[in-house]
């Protein structure tokens, strides 16, 4: 298999994998960064690739707008006015159609429907005129309306899904989340957001389990980042994480994955997996000013030609961020043991080591973000002062000469 290895990089990146579960692969846009144009790209966010897999290219999309067919494997969004159909098992495109509406301004927020293979979205109708659920025939871009009415005077950037085994589209309006028949386009549900916190977005539906899931900000606007569930029915927000997930001000994209049971989220500086059942971080890979949108897993692995732009190991990328493959306690060469203490910890971590002589500690918090260089130079015991670092989950990585010799997840408890 022919791989195409970019080197005219101009973002650094580095990547980390943390106790992942399965391997997942999320198909989306991403950015040449030296064309600056989008191509069909593939994530292996275990092990930190990011992969162009389409020759094809577009100066720009319209980025909330995007889903994939899992049957015929085909990833559809739009440019403009045009919706853009790409096969992902070789990176061809398979339909280019203008979306034909009769009213309304554009058609956004769409979602694949696997119960009857169609898109369901919104048409945007204009300023005070608020949104009709429709659907689009992908073969010709014509739009056929569902709603009668149009209830929805905003909604929210990603805050939208569908369920569908039970044939609804969920979307947020303010401070509601709201469900609608797509066979009828009558409302079904409209519940104003309660529980564990008042906020819910980047939400996702779950065939597997047939729960909602989402990013809720407890602690209110401009403020970390948790995993949540919602009850639809009565808009009870349910907080899964145990500590918050992200510091980030700003969440680009998400997706779910059912075949690892992780929550996919792109924020400007790392791609996150969050495992479902307990909201805990399962894998973190750096992606520092890396342009990727449009999230969407599949469990399909691609296998032609595809060009990295980023990535380590044998792939060939790599940096001076200490990247690596994560796995708890996991020592690469046989002549150098370790013990790392307590874990828990309160305020100190205790390192020794037969051999941590030109040896470099570094300690990441749980968003990726390196917060702690150390530099070993005589000495084979280390305390580190972790009194200062609020509770949560770190990453800890020893270097020597340039490669990895430990990796373990630490937990600072008080």
């Amino acid at each position: 298999m022919k791989k195409n290895i970019l080197f005219l990089i101009v973002f650094c990146v580095c990547s980390l994998q943390i106790f992942a579960d399965s391997t997942a692969t999320i198909y989306c846009l991403v950015q040449n960064p030296t064309s600056k144009q989008l191509h069909l790209g593939m994530i292996e966010p275990d092990n930190g690739g990011v992969y162009i897999i389409s020759n094809s290219s577009f100066p720009m999309a319209t980025l909330n707008n995007n889903t994939i067919d899992p049957f015929k494997k085909i990833y559809y969004f739009t440019v403009g006015e045009t919706l853009v159909g790409m096969d992902i098992t070789n990176g061809e495109i398979r339909s280019q159609v203008k979306i034909n509406l009769s009213q309304g301004q554009y058609f956004i927020d769409f979602e694949f429907n696997t119960s009857d293979s169609n898109i369901y979205g919104m048409v945007y109708l204009g300023s005070y005129m608020g949104f009709k659920l429709s659907k689009i025939a992908v073969e010709t871009g014509q739009i056929e309306y569902i709603s009668n009415t149009t209830s929805f005077s905003t909604t929210t950037n990603k805050s939208h899904t569908l369920d569908s085994d039970k044939g609804i589209y969920y979307t947020r309006s303010e401070n509601s989340l709201f469900g609608i028949d797509i066979k009828t386009g009558l409302t079904v549900s409209n519940a104003v957001l309660n529980g564990d916190a008042q906020d819910f977005n980047f939400i996702k539906y779950n065939k597997k389990n047939g729960k909602i899931y989402g990013l809720s900000r407890p602690e209110g606007p401009g403020k970390p980042f948790y995993l949540a569930t919602i009850n639809p029915a009565t808009g009870y927000i349910n907080l899964l994480s145990p500590y918050n997930v992200s510091d980030a001000v700003t969440v680009s994209t998400q997706t779910i994955d059912i075949a690892s049971n992780r929550y996919f989220l792109l924020t400007p500086t790392y791609i996150l997996g969050i495992e479902m059942d307990r909201g805990e971080i399962r894998s973190s890979t750096f992606s520092n000013k890396v342009n990727m949108y449009g999230f969407n897993s599949l469990n399909y692995k691609y296998t032609g030609e595809k060009t990295m732009i980023m990535g380590q190991g044998n792939e060939g990328g790599g940096n001076d961020e200490g990247g690596g493959n994560l796995s708890n306690s996991t020592v690469q060469s046989e002549k150098i043991s370790f013990s790392v203490y307590p874990n828990p910890a309160n305020d100190h971590i205790k390192i020794e080591s037969n051999q941590l002589e030109d040896s470099k500690v570094q300690l990441f918090n749980s968003i990726g973000a390196r917060i702690a260089d150390i530099d070993f130079k005589d000495s084979n015991k280390l305390d580190v002062d972790v009194s200062a670092y609020p509770e949560g989950i770190y990453y800890l990585i020893i270097n020597q000469k340039g490669h990895v010799v430990l990796k373990e997840k630490l937990m600072i408890t008080r």
